[in-house]
């Protein structure tokens, strides 16, 4: 049997070892390379890595997000380091509330659990002790015959979208979790510390639902909850909207008057800081808008820190500081290294995309795309 080493540690290398592979192929023993060929190193790792998606779509820095819709509103604030945007969908969705169901929150120090689930912004459920927690409990229907994937007696649900509106601006570290029985607890969701905004609901998408007859939101940060509203919500429906320029843009009339028939356009301002506009302005009954953008590449940073890109690209990163740095080091060797260096991004950027059928749409009327 062949021993292998088990380990897979150069995944993502440190920047130290990509930068001294870079001065190697120069020629230059890492040891005897100074501070000022470190850092000349590391602007060259950064200008390299902030280009890579003007030469296309890099698969590992697809995120998505969500976006609360606010009637009347029609621009909002893309997340920060927005390279670009893929696909935009009107998501809603529909609040699993029912007449027979159960609000709880933590005893004593819990407040009112129902208003949180009441559906009107005057009320609150206000603890007045930290790590409290806020929930609902579905009815137990017996039932004769066996649901698939669901437990044997109905009532239960599957949540697969959560909202949050805090009643006051403050910090939050929940954690959204199920259970069957109001004992035994599953997370189906660890949200980091983050910030609510008074009166803006702020949605989490559940990846790994499952069918349960409670479900909670409880803070685990050290705050104290002061929920306005929760959303327990499943029934998800993504409605594609289709991209605009901004000249189309600029030409549609009343771009604040909400329209019956809820957003459909979009347009992405790019800008430093990026922005998305709406039309129509969306109205109160949609959810939130629901997209997946490219994020811009981490800097490299210090020596001791992982660079932000897959195994497959650690060749191609390499290959273009050490031809950067030729420049003042090793000119007579610049010719080759360019040579390397087309080669080895050709690879990493050929090797990265989608592989899926091809796939053409069109009518007679605007042909295919």
């Amino acid at each position: 049997m062949l021993s292998t080493s088990g380990v897979y540690t150069y995944n993502t290398p440190e920047s130290r070892i990509i930068i001294d592979n870079a001065y190697r192929r120069i020629g230059i023993d890492p040891a005897k390379i100074t501070q000022q060929q470190v850092i000349a190193a590391q602007e060259f790792g950064n200008i390299a890595l902030q280009s890579w998606p003007n030469r296309g779509i890099n698969l590992w820095l697809r995120r998505t997000a969500m976006i609360t819709l606010i009637p009347y509103q029609y621009m909002y604030q893309l997340p920060l380091y927005t390279s670009s945007v893929r696909e935009v969908t009107r998501r809603t969705s529909v609040r699993d509330v029912t007449p027979t169901g159960i609000p709880f929150s933590t005893p004593i120090t819990g407040g009112v659990a129902a208003n949180a689930f009441d559906g009107d912004p005057a009320t609150a459920c206000t603890q007045t002790a930290p790590n409290g927690y806020i929930g609902y409990q579905w009815p137990i229907i017996p039932s004769l015959v066996p649901i698939p994937l669901q437990p044997q007696n109905t009532g239960a649900q599957i949540i697969t979208l959560v909202g949050v509106t805090s009643q006051v601006n403050t910090d939050y570290t929940l954690s959204f979790q199920y259970s069957q029985d109001g004992m035994t607890w599953t997370t189906a969701l660890a949200t980091p510390t983050q910030a609510y905004t008074a009166g803006l609901i702020q949605w989490f998408e559940i990846m790994m639902p499952a069918f349960a007859f409670y479900f909670q939101a409880i803070e685990t940060g050290g705050a104290t909850l002061n929920i306005q509203e929760l959303y327990f919500n499943n029934q998800v429906r993504d409605v594609p909207l289709t991209g605009i320029s901004e000249s189309e843009y600029m030409r549609y009339p009343n771009k604040s008057f909400p329209n019956a028939s809820a957003p459909s356009n979009f347009f992405v301002d790019r800008q430093i800081n990026p922005t998305i506009y709406l039309y129509p302005a969306p109205s109160s009954q949609y959810n939130n808008l629901f997209f997946s953008y490219q994020q811009q590449i981490q800097d490299m940073g210090q020596m001791t820190n992982y660079v932000q890109i897959p195994a497959r690209f650690i060749n191609a990163l390499t290959a273009e500081i050490a031809y950067y740095v030729s420049f003042k080091e090793a000119p007579d060797k610049t010719a080759m290294l360019e040579a390397d260096l087309t080669r080895q991004v050709k690879l990493a950027h050929n090797e990265d995309r989608e592989r899926v059928p091809l796939k053409m749409v069109g009518n007679y009327q605007q042909g295919g795309y």
